[in-house]
Parts: structure tokens; sequence; C-alpha cells
């Protein structure tokens, strides 16, 4: 089956670009069948004609759907309601939930390096400063009490990676399921941190108690000896796949690069469907973003879809004005007049000039014929669970009916076209998201009109395949933190928004259901720029926040609508005396609300104040 799907792949790359360089074939021959299969099938997508989604043509976003639309059209229910069934933390504890959190690559979109320069002897690192995972290299400082050598407790801050905070999260709650595994998502790029996170850093419990002589157990060894957790035998490994020479449109080896976050849902469909032994009865995968402090399930969510035996399930959040940039769910229109549950990246409404749009969907209120309705539009977060208990002996019966070739087409994603520039050569990585994949997958179940499918449709009673679960803005930050930029993370580390609780080790948003956009310069891509330029300054009040150029507002307390424009090519401190004077103040700290600042490439400042 390997081989027949490897020479399918050489024979189609031969016939789009003549004879295949033998570099390329042995890079190929050496990848596993899963990552072939995506890789052939992304790859005859590059080929095929872009499918373009428009909003309000065959695209419809959530928030444009009517109230009676949005249940019964896209599959989705409200966290609110699963809060009321009581009975669901007790299908929890027959879950054995397999935890998948995706830490490959190193994020280094999120500049860190002068950030970790600064901490590095504080968190015992070693060797020269340098990017691991990115929630390895992420961390918040707790308040905690550490037992000395009198058995006294005394008052101590820890630095707590991200990786760390996720891990102790999930010991916490492994007393609520029948068993949890971990089974970590990695890259060739992140591996070795994930490794070293595990053997070399001691559990939080130990590093803060010194009384007792006992010996400190890291990660890896506390979990092994636990019997309601514990760690895969190994990590999956994402392979990074060919990329295509943009001048030529040849695949090549020569730049070769992870297939995105769609590369992990394949794989795990993939094995999903080729499972040989008989699964325990409840047998729950969820994957989600390692980098985010909070983004995970929990016990009502998974024990909702062990109730109802539903094979997979999105939870997604009600977008806020943070989310103006990420995947936005709605409905797809085909040819065939058939609808199916879609979602929508920026990169694809921005080449089709819908950018604003896209952005101002279902947050911007009055023309709801444009807009939708505000609070209504549902944003993706990127975790998903597999029952594979009820998947994979349907997905091994469907493989089985429709060869390899096929399969591989419906359960990998739309294609995303990434460019990168390598030694002045521009390359496209073949790319998909892991919504795109879950979701093509089902699309193509309600669909289908192949018979014989229909017949396994029923066989297994499978009435939604896939269902949707939403969080509204109240409780998202509970289960959804994501840090992409550098200010993702200065919000919920520096600001006064956040706190680590000491006991659970969740985020806690101070003011729920508030969450501020931020749209800044690319300065402040810099995580050690952020919080040289914001220090611990309070955003609980803030709406939205824009900058142009750079500026310094250290701890400045924030509030509404600022926006402020530095038209020099310099950084402008906007505390010190000769500035500071022109703005108002609250105990000694710069208070800016509902104000635009442009600074002039003079140096003269005008301010006007904003109409909330």
């Amino acid at each position: 089956m390997v081989d027949s799907s490897r020479k399918g792949l050489i024979k189609f790359i031969e016939e789009k670009q003549g004879k295949v360089p033998e570099e390329l074939v042995r890079y190929i021959k050496q990848l596993d069948f899963y990552d072939i299969l995506y890789l052939y099938a992304l790859y005859q997508k590059f080929w095929q004609e872009a499918k373009e989604l428009r909003i309000g043509h065959n695209f419809i976003p959530s928030a444009l759907l009517t109230d009676s639309e949005r249940p019964r059209e896209i599959g989705v229910v409200n966290y609110s309601q699963l809060k009321k069934d009581f009975s669901l933390e007790d299908f929890a504890k027959e879950v054995v939930l397999i935890c998948n959190p995706m830490d490959g690559g190193l994020g280094s979109s999120l500049s860190r390096l002068k950030y970790l320069k600064r901490i590095w002897t504080d968190i015992k690192g070693e060797g020269d400063p340098h990017l691991g995972a990115k929630g390895g290299d992420l961390y918040f400082e707790i308040e905690t009490k550490e037992l000395n050598y009198q058995a006294e407790k005394i008052k101590a801050t820890e630095r707590l990676s991200v990786t760390e905070i996720k891990y102790l999260q999930i010991i916490k709650e492994s007393g609520f399921y029948k068993k949890i595994i971990i089974e970590e998502l990695v890259n060739e790029e992140s591996i070795d941190s994930i490794n070293d996170f595990l053997d070399k850093t001691i559990y939080f419990q130990d590093r803060i108690d010194n009384f007792l002589d006992k010996n400190k157990l890291t990660y890896r060894e506390f979990i092994s000896a636990k019997e309601k957790i514990e760690l895969s035998g190994k990590m999956i490994k994402q392979a990074s796949l060919p990329t295509i020479e943009k001048d030529s449109n040849r695949l090549t080896a020569k730049r070769v690069a992870p297939g995105g976050h769609g590369q992990l849902g394949s794989i795990l469909l993939g094995q999903a469907a080729e499972a040989k032994a008989a699964l325990p009865k409840n047998l729950i995968r969820v994957i989600y973003n390692g980098d985010g402090p909070n983004n995970f399930v929990n016990r009502k969510i998974v024990g909702f879809m062990a109730k109802y035996k539903i094979p997979l399930l999105m939870v997604t959040s009600t977008k806020t004005p943070i989310d103006q940039k990420g995947g936005q769910i709605g409905l797809e229109l085909t040819g065939d007049n058939e609808k199916k549950t879609q979602i929508l990246e920026l990169a694809q409404a921005k080449y089709l000039g819908q950018e604003e749009l896209f952005k101002k969907i279902g947050l911007k209120s009055g023309n709801q014929s444009l807009y939708g309705k505000a609070g209504k539009q549902y944003f993706n977060t990127n975790i998903a669970l597999i029952n594979y208990s009820v998947v994979s002996p349907f997905l091994k019966e469907l493989y089985d009916l429709i060869g390899a070739k096929k399969f591989s087409k419906i359960i990998t994603p739309d294609l995303i076209k990434n460019e990168k520039i390598q030694n002045n050569q521009t390359y496209i990585q073949l790319e998909g998201a892991l919504a795109s994949t879950l979701l093509n997958l089902a699309g193509f179940i309600k669909t289908t009109t192949d018979k014989r499918i229909g017949s396994l449709i029923k066989k297994y009673g499978i009435d939604d395949f896939l269902v949707i679960v939403n969080i509204d803005k109240n409780e998202r930050t509970n289960f959804f933190t994501p840090v992409k930029y550098a200010w993702d993370f200065w919000f919920y580390a520096f600001s006064d928004h956040f706190r680590l609780n000491s006991q659970n080790f969740k985020l806690e948003n101070l003011k729920p259901g508030n969450l501020p956009g931020f749209d800044l310069d690319f300065f402040y891509q810099d995580l050690e720029n952020c919080i040289k330029a914001f220090g611990h300054a309070s955003t609980i009040d803030l709406r939205f926040l824009t900058i142009k150029g750079k500026v310094k507002l250290k701890d400045a307390k924030l509030s509404g609508l600022v926006a402020i424009e530095n038209k020099t090519d310099k950084i402008v401190d906007l505390n010190i005396k000769k500035l500071s004077s022109k703005f108002e103040h609250k105990n000694n700290n710069l208070f800016l609300k509902n104000i635009k600042i442009v600074i002039q490439p003079e140096g003269k400042i005008k301010v006007e104040k904003l109409n909330p």
C-alpha cells in the first residue's frame, strides 16, 4: 500500500514537471504512509482550480444565518446548554482521554530571543539562549509559598512555562477520567525541547518543597508513578514535506516544511481507520494548541461526546474584537445546491478583496444584512475531539469501500499556499488547517450520493457526524487563550486583565466577557519590546488599542478606544516629563481613555477625543 501510493505520487509529479530529481525521490521514499497521502492530495489540489469562498455568495458566515438556521444547518450546540446536564461528568469518568497538545515548530513569528536572553539564567537554560517549542519559552510568574528546611512557609516567586502550566492542569484533571494519556504532537524542530521539559524540569510541588529529604522527580518520572495518567510510548512526529519553487512550479526537497495542523488531523484520522485491535468503549482524543495557557476542554464537553456517541466535535467561541484575523465558521453553498459547514480564513477573504468585511462580520452592529447579527459569529479555536470508539470502525469500513486514494482526499484540508523566501528564492509551502480537515470529512459524509456509503452511515447510526460546541464570550477564556502574537502573551502575563490561579493553574479573566482588540505595529511582534513598552499597563477597561510606529507607555491605564500614531522614526516615550504633562493621570500613571494621539514628524503632538 505504501509503495503504490509512493509510486502514484512520483508518477503524478513526473506528469506535471517532467523528470523527478533523484534528491526528491529519495526524500519521498523516507516519508511515512499518511505523510505521502497528505502530500499527494495537497499537490493535486495545487494543480486544480482553487476553490474561492466569497462572503454572501457561496459562503454564509454564521452571523448571517437566522437563529433557527444556526443549530439546524451548522450543527451547533451552545455550551450554556451542556452545563445544565449534570450527568455529563459521570460519562467523563468512563473515558480514556488521549491529550494531543500541538507543539510542532518553534513559533518563530513570535519573536522572543531577547526575552529569553534576559531570563536565561533564571530559568536555568543550558548553552546559549535559543528557541524551543513556543509554550516552553514563555513564562508566567506565580506567587507561592515554599517550605524551607525548617518546615517554614516563606513567600516565593516561581516561573512556570506555558508547557508546565498545561501539564499541571492535566495532572489536576486526571482524577476525573478513567485515564489520561498525553501524546505530544511535535516535529523535528520542537521534539528535543519537549523531551528536555519532561526529563529536566522538576515537578512543581517538588521544586517548592525543601523540607522533606526526598528525591525530586522530573515530570516524566512523576507521571510514570501515577495510575490515572501516563505518557504515550512515543510522540506523533509531523514530517516536513517538499515545497514548490514559485518561479517554476516544481516540487523540490531543497526546502522542506511541515504541512500545517491539517497534516496532524489527517494522520490521526488515518490512524483511526487502520486501528486493528479492539478499542476501549470510550476512547476520545482531544487536539489543541500547546502554547495557549487555557486551551483545553472540560469534563462537560468530553462527557457530552461520550454520552451521545458523537464522532467528531469542534469547539468554537463567539467572535470578539480580538478575533478579527482568525478562521470563521459558516455554510458553504456548493454547485449541487448542497450546504455544508465550512471555515473561511482571512487569507481567502483578503485575496477576494473582502478583508474589511471579514473582520467586521458578527461584530459591527447596524447593517445586519451586511455584517450579520452581533455576537453570533463562531470563531475557530483549533480545539477538536475525535471519538475513536465511534469513528474507527466506521472509517475502517469506509477506507475498505473507497480505497486509499479517495480516502486521503476526504481527510485532507483545503490547500493553503504559504509563501516563504529563502536565499532570494520564493517557495510555496503546501499547508492546511485542522478544522478544514474535519469539516471536509464531515461535509463528504453529509453530501455523498454513494448508496454504499449511505448504507454504512445507517449501519452505524450516524446522524450528525460533526457537532460544534460554541463557548460564549463570558466563558471563552476558560477554554481558549491563544498565543499567536507577542502582545497576546504580554496581555495574559503582564497586564491586569488576567491572573494565574495557583491552585488549578488556570488563567482567570478578571473581567469575563471583555477581550480588547489589538492592532499593533511590527515593532511589537517582539515580546521584549512589548514588555518594555507597556510594562504592567492596565487593559481591564480597554476596548481596542491601535499603535502605528514605536511608542512606550509603561504602566499606563488604557480605557475605551486608544489610537496612537508615531510618524517619527524614533521610539517616543509618553512617560517622559515633557510629554506626560499633556495627558491625564491616575495614581501617577498615564490615563488614556477614548483618545487619539498623533506624533508629527517634527515631534509635535496632536490629541483628540474619540467617540466610544
